[in-house]
């Protein structure tokens, strides 16, 4: 099988995944919206998508799982690409 079709494959799978683990990330930057400053909301998404990503929950594997997919495959896809 072609390196580029499995990277689109991986990237499908995370794509699909992204939105299960997105769902209860979201919740937890509910407290981001009061922020004014837009550095200071950008240090609290960074802190908050590290601090989700603790694989503590399922869902956070998921968003994780997800992530490592997409990588992956857009790795697969460019290392395939280019000589």
């Amino acid at each position: 099988m072609s390196p580029v079709i499995i990277g689109i494959i991986l990237i499908f799978l995370g794509l699909c995944l992204i939105p299960f683990g997105y769902s209860d990330f979201k919740e937890e930057l509910k407290m981001v919206k009061e922020e004014t400053s837009i550095f200071k909301r950008f240090i609290v998404y960074v802190l908050t998508f590290i601090g989700f990503i603790d694989l503590n929950s399922y869902l956070g594997w998921i968003l994780s799982l997800a992530l490592l997919l997409v990588f992956s495959g857009g790795a697969f896809i460019f290392l395939s690409i280019v000589p």
